[in-house]
């Protein structure tokens, strides 16, 4: 029996009663007085119960609107299952934007990319994350959240053994591994499963292999670290408070910028600006790439400059580097020094010759402007 047909049937019993009691009292029939006690129980149940309904459903709705008006999320639903067998998973939180799963050693999520973006994980795809507590963290992008629960496992396997992951990574001491596919991970460059080492505040290896074979735990990842570090790599980034250094092979710089040369670059992201340097990779350390943008600098040994701005990429190079820069061009096509605008989505870019010079970005603008007008 519902609350709502409880307090209605004890109310309106009383209220027979009274009724009943009242009758008798002005010397009615006995008669008359149980049918007025018997009317006064129908219409009194009917009434009080139609009234908790309603006073119940407005107060569901009420919680309802105001939350939609204060911009309050829906409460998570949270349910702790019985025990399961090993293989099976346990939902442990679910609501509209993700479910949280225990499987094994693993605390899986399947989220959107709003989901993992407001959860600090800055992930903008909906995927499957998947961690083993102190060992590595995983990723793999889906189009859609709704899987089945045998699905969720495949993928999670799939990343485990054979690392079939978009990204990959793994903390030992001071250091990170990780892996990435192309386009998946800030610095991967177009490389898919670039390997990487952050150690000390921001010196980052980037290894050409794909990480398969590396997923089963942090120390075959770390193996492999140290056993190819300063051997195998193909682009160096060292991470400094103003301004960040890339050092790039040929490889990594085809596949990043479409360049097919050794590019030295110093980029400064809170201007949006990068200059590029004649500068052939080599395997370096900190205090030797610090050392080279800093000089290259100071002379001003520029070939190349790079600027976002607004819905555009302006470019500036000179003629040794410009030919490289333009597609399906040769040596012999470029011997002028170039000014190149970019348009968003636009592979074509408009350009002209130009005189070589110290470019500033303001320079660069009031160049670009005279090109293709105001900017």
């Amino acid at each position: 029996m519902s609350r709502a047909t409880k307090a209605a049937l004890i109310i309106s019993i009383f209220l027979a009663i009274f009724a009943g009691v009242v009758a008798t009292h002005e010397g009615a029939p006995a008669s008359d007085t149980l049918c007025i006690s018997t009317y006064m129980l129908v219409i009194g149940f009917a009434f009080f119960w139609f009234a908790f309904k309603f006073a119940d459903a407005m107060w569901k709705g009420e919680k309802k609107v105001w939350r939609w008006l204060n911009d309050e999320p829906e409460p998570k639903k949270t349910k702790a299952l019985p025990a399961k067998s090993e293989d099976e998973m346990m939902l442990y939180e679910s609501d509209r934007e993700h479910r949280t799963y225990f499987w094994k050693d693993y605390v899986i999520t399947v989220g959107t990319g709003h989901y993992f973006m407001m959860s600090n994980m800055e992930i903008p795809y909906n995927g499957v994350f998947i961690v083993k507590e102190k060992d590595f963290t995983m990723f793999k992008r889906v189009d859609d959240i709704n899987l089945f629960e045998d699905e969720i496992k495949m993928i999670a396997e799939n990343c485990i053994d054979k690392g079939d992951c978009d990204i990959i990574l793994s903390w030992k001491g001071s250091s990170e591994f990780a892996c990435a596919k192309e386009g998946y991970f800030i610095y991967s460059y177009g490389i898919d499963y670039a390997g990487f080492l952050f150690n000390n505040a921001g010196f980052i290896h980037l290894f050409d292999h794909d990480c398969r074979g590396l997923t089963k735990n942090k120390d075959a990842m770390f193996r492999f670290v140290k056993d190819n570090l300063n051997k195998n790599e193909v682009a160096l980034i060292l991470t400094l408070p103003a301004y960040t250094i890339l050092s790039l092979s040929a490889k990594v710089a085809h596949s990043m910028l479409r360049i097919d040369r050794d590019i030295f670059e110093v980029m400064f992201p809170e201007e949006k600006l990068s200059y590029i340097y004649d500068v052939p990779f080599k395997i370096r350390n900190k205090k030797e790439l610090a050392t080279i943008a800093n000089e290259a600098q100071r002379l001003h040994a520029e070939v190349g400059v790079v600027f976002e701005f607004e819905n555009k990429m302006i470019i500036a190079a000179k003629a040794e580097l410009a030919r490289f820069m333009m597609p399906e061009s040769k040596e012999s096509d470029l011997r002028e020094d170039i000014l190149a605008i970019y348009y968003e989505g636009d592979e074509n870019p408009v350009v002209v010759p130009v005189e070589w010079r110290a470019w500033t970005k303001h320079e660069l603008i009031k160049a670009a402007s005279e090109v293709v007008g105001s900017m």
